[in-house]
């Protein structure tokens, strides 16, 4: 008996697939555990000056998100710019007690244009660690976007982990130059009808800014055994809602005007638009070869063009799965008789018009 380890495959090749399918009604519904550290979500106004509605740029007065926080935290924003204009995008942290405080930017990455949604993850993982003190009433930075084009329709996208070491006050603001950030933002104010742009006869689901409770999700499949594999492959879904998601795997948002909470159960079709987009889905799985004979055993992802990133013991790869027959084959394992694998890995889907997405563990 020997204890191996899995392995990651690249999405190209032989490893992305147009006939292979993922039989999502066979799938197995979890119960996912969250943390309890909260998420600032920025997603509203999604199309930032779209129809010319008032921008929602530090430059006329307003913010993103604006949270208090202590302790670990983690922000999400996703946009697109419609101004005309280069944008940037700044965390900053305001330091209202009467002692320093020490803010750490544990992770951070960004990225602007479609399709390289899943750039912000990549980076955000091989992002090094910054830290800023902030004295008494006092406020600073904690991370900047790169410029985002003045192309009309850019979307762009970031998120970021950071740590304090007492209370402050963290604003997400969209801007076209720091010194429009003065301070005296508001929210942008909250209405349907700047949501998202409208066409005949349709408008596009709300949108949301506000603070999640649990940015990390924990998935655990428990011992998968090859004789059952043979049978029948191990599928499951996640960023899933209805009859096809799991327990508690989506994450409430309570927005920061009006006293509405965003969420997936809510009666209202104007709250239950959410994805979990960025939050970071920790799986851990064992499998063991109980026969006499050596199998091969894939894991595979596949979606409705969705931007998977797989991050498998610091490997990180990822894929737009654009075209929406694609499944990527992107673990292998290689078991002798009575052999066992344990690992786990984390699996984010990137930002920009993603749907849930479909796994499947089983054998060659």
């Amino acid at each position: 008996m020997a204890t191996v380890s899995a392995k990651m495959l690249s999405p190209s090749g032989s490893n992305l697939s147009a006939s292979k399918t993922i039989d999502t009604e066979k799938r197995t519904r979890l119960t996912v555990t969250r943390n309890s550290n909260p998420w600032i979500y920025s997603n509203y106004p999604e199309a930032i000056g779209k129809n010319g509605k008032g921008l929602a740029l530090a430059e006329n007065g307003y913010f993103l998100n604006q949270q208090t926080i202590s302790g670990t935290a983690e922000v999400f924003y996703s946009h697109t710019n419609y101004t005309e204009k280069k944008l940037y995008v700044g965390i900053q942290a305001y330091n209202g007690s009467s002692k320093s405080v020490t803010v750490t930017c544990q992770n951070y990455g960004d990225s602007s244009g479609w399709n390289k949604s899943i750039n912000a993850v990549k980076n955000f993982f091989s992002s090094k660690k910054t830290s800023v003190t902030i004295a008494s009433g006092k406020a600073a930075w904690i991370a900047t976007s790169q410029a985002i084009p003045a192309d009309p329709s850019t979307p762009f996208t970031g998120m970021c982990r950071f740590e304090t070491s007492g209370s402050v006050v963290v604003t997400v603001y969209a801007y076209q130059s720091t010194s429009a950030v003065d301070g005296n933002a508001v929210a942008f104010p909250y209405g349907l009808s700047y949501s998202a742009d409208k066409s005949i006869n349709h408008t596009y689901p709300a949108v949301y800014s506000g603070k999640g409770t649990g940015y990390y999700l924990t998935f655990t499949h428990g011992t998968k055994y090859v004789s059952d594999l043979l049978s029948r492959p191990y599928i499951y879904t996640s960023n899933a809602q209805g009859g096809y998601g799991n327990n508690n795997e989506m994450i409430p948002i309570k927005m920061i005007q009006g006293g509405l909470t965003a969420d997936p159960n809510s009666s209202n079709d104007d709250l239950n638009n959410l994805g979990n987009w960025c939050a970071h889905n920790y799986n851990t799985i064992t499998f063991k070869n109980d026969t006499s004979k050596t199998y091969t055993i894939h894991g595979y992802v596949g979606s409705t063009g969705t931007c998977q990133v797989m991050n498998l013991g610091g490997n990180v790869q990822a894929v737009n799965l654009i075209d929406k027959l694609k499944t990527w084959r992107w673990c292998e394992i290689t078991l002798a008789p009575n052999d066992t694998c344990s690992f786990d890995w984390q699996h984010i889907v990137a930002s920009y018009g993603v749907g849930a997405s479909s796994h499947e563990w089983s054998v060659d």
